[in-house]
Formats: structure tokens, sequence, C-alpha cells
């Protein structure tokens, strides 16, 4: 008899130990996953406080400080003292999108935008021509090299 009390006491011993340890595992494993949250976030900054910055997997956008210029998603831009050239995709809220898709989308239905930095004015939803044209008549010249904005750019913060 005082064996079997011995080993259900032990028992309890052990069963509290073992639970006060998964609990502790469960605690670490919840403050592991939150605090990553938002660890591939990323600011990009460019001329006259203007900035790319990406804030989800599917929001890349230019802000002007804390507005916002140019929508979603941004999958390159080149830049002058003056001008933001972007290329971008037109995304439907109400769909999700994965990585491939993204892609096949970049490659099939990119538009092109440019934002003025100094007079603010945005001209936004140009096919490649368009493009081609409207940077011939804002007379925009020495443009960088084009940056892709998957994976992280060099100099984002």
């Amino acid at each position: 008899m005082i064996g079997q009390q011995r080993i259900r006491k032990q028992f309890a011993v052990t069963l509290k130990k073992v639970g006060l340890e998964f609990l502790f595992f469960l605690l670490f494993c919840s403050l592991l996953l939150c605090s990553c949250v938002g660890t591939a976030d990323w600011e990009y900054e460019l001329p006259n406080n203007h900035s790319v910055i990406r804030s989800s997997s599917s929001t890349i956008a230019i802000y002007c400080e804390s507005s916002l210029v140019l929508d979603s998603y941004v999958t390159s831009f080149a830049y002058n003292e003056r001008f933001v050239c972007a290329r971008r995709l037109v995304l439907d809220d109400n769909r999700t999108y994965f990585y491939d898709d993204i892609v096949e989308m970049d490659f099939n239905q990119a538009v092109y935008c440019i934002v003025d930095t100094q007079t603010h004015n945005v001209y936004d939803l140009l096919d490649e021509n368009e493009f081609e044209t409207l940077c011939k008549e804002l007379m925009i010249e020495n443009l960088n090299a084009w940056t892709n904005t998957t994976p992280k750019p060099k100099g984002a913060k």
C-alpha cells in the first residue's frame, strides 16, 4: 500500500514537471514565432524623402515620408536625383498571390510608373512604349541600374 502511494506521488511529480516543461516549450515557441513577424520588411531610401518600403510579402510600395505615392506591388525601380521609375503589378486584393504568380505577372502584365519627386506628379499604368516615350519627353536621364525588390535590395534597411 505504501509502495503504491509512493509510486502515485512520484508519478504526479513527474507529470507536473513534464507539464511545466511542455508549457515553457510552448511559450518559447510562441515568442520565437512572434519575434519573426516583419523581419523580412525593409526600406530603401530614394531622393527627396521618398522611399520604397516592403511592409509585407504582398506590399512593396513607394512613399513620400508617410504618404503613399505608388501602390503595391513594385517589382523593380530605378532613380536619379529627381525621378523614380518603377515597374509594378496591379494586384487584386481579393486574391492570394504566390511568388510564382508574381514572377509570371511581372513578365506578362507589369506596368511602368514615373514619380517626379520634386513636383509630386505621378505617371502611372504606362506600358513599356508609353514609358520610354514619356522618359524622353520628361528628359529623364542618368537613371541608376534597375533594382529588383526581391530579394531585399542592397542598401535597404
